[in-house]
């Protein structure tokens, strides 16, 4: 019970900060158009707008029409999607109570597929470019009319904010621990590419790793281990400044091994590469819109795999292994 109660008042908090758009719906038979209308509704929506559809007007201006709807629905911003002349081109109508404007954009529509996707995308770039003008710095004179003068709620200034860069370079700390092998430690640098808004696809390498030491009945051997991975990440949660999700990785491991035998066996050297893949969660909090600071931990395991022998004792090191980091990162 006291879940549903929390529930239901975190979404009536929601609902309270979602702003409100009117799309005015136009004749079905133009099917360009109608979906349009269906694809810039769900853009929208995407953006956590709430849509408020609406019937056409007879007669009468666009313009004001479109303003008395708004203000009617208590709403943010009005548009209206109409043909102009032929079938050519597609006048945009928008009503933008943030600044008081009125905006006309004729699109030039040419025949095919994505038509209705890019008079939707049009009409979202228009609306952004309206709302940024006051959003962000001094607000509209007092002797504007109509304009709707509460403060910018989370949903209008993620709306309006600047496209976040997409290339990110991170610095780490990472700590190697394999069953058999104890723990090591290295640098490790990574750089990644963010597609949407909640992927992310990288290249890492990590290394040297040292500390790492194998103890068998013949003597010991040190290890100095090296990494690299492609890794594609999910955010699975995002709150402000925190985001947290998972990620998985393939690549490839290097180790290195200097024998440290008993007398009177004589110290030898070997190497060998393996195959890596591994899965974990990871994290993050913002600093700054471009800094950033975040911890991951993952289980890995090498195929093969890895071991060491010191003359006729042989010790196969843990599978899986576990990886954690914890660095910095910076946006691009």
């Amino acid at each position: 019970m006291a879940l549903a109660v929390f529930g239901l008042v975190l979404v009536g908090a929601l609902d309270a900060r979602a702003e409100r758009v009117v799309l005015v719906r136009p004749e079905p038979s133009d099917v360009v158009l109608f979906d349009a209308w269906n694809r810039l509704a769900a853009e929208l929506r995407i953006h956590h707008f709430e849509v408020e559809p609406a019937d056409p007007a007879e007669g009468g201006m666009p313009g004001s029409a479109l303003a008395a709807a708004a203000e009617k629905k208590r709403a943010l911003a009005a548009i209206a999607l109409i043909r102009h002349g032929g079938d050519a081109s597609v006048d945009v109508w928008l009503v933008d109570r943030a600044s008081g404007k009125t905006t006309l954009r004729t699109i030039v529509v040419e025949s095919g597929g994505d038509a209705s996707s890019l008079l939707a995308i049009r009409a979202v770039d228009l609306l952004r470019a309206s709302l940024r003008e006051f959003t962000t710095g001094e607000p509209p004179p007092k002797d504007v009319a109509g304009v709707d003068r509460r403060r910018p709620t989370p949903v209008l200034a993620a709306f309006t904010a600047p496209p976040a860069p997409r290339v990110r370079l991170r610095a780490d700390a990472l700590l190697l621990v394999e069953a058999r092998a104890g723990v090591a430690v290295g640098p490790a640098l990574a750089v990644s590419y963010r597609f949407g808004d909640r992927f992310e696809l990288g290249v890492a390498a990590a290394g040297p790793l040292l500390g790492s030491n194998v103890d068998t009945t013949r003597g010991s051997a040190s290890l100095q281990q090296g990494l690299a991975w492609c890794d594609l990440g999910f955010d699975a949660l995002r709150g402000g400044a925190f985001a947290a999700g998972v990620s998985a990785a393939l690549g490839a491991y290097f180790m290195r091994a200097q024998g440290e035998p008993a007398p009177p066996l004589q110290s030898r050297a070997g190497s060998l590469w393996a195959a890596l893949g591994a899965v974990g969660v990871r994290a993050e909090v913002a600093l700054a819109p471009a800094l950033a600071i975040g911890v991951a931990a993952h289980v890995f395991a090498t195929l093969p795999r890895a071991g060491v022998s010191v003359l006729d004792a042989s010790t196969s090191l843990g599978r899986p292994g576990v990886m954690t980091s914890a660095g910095i990162r910076v946006a691009l």
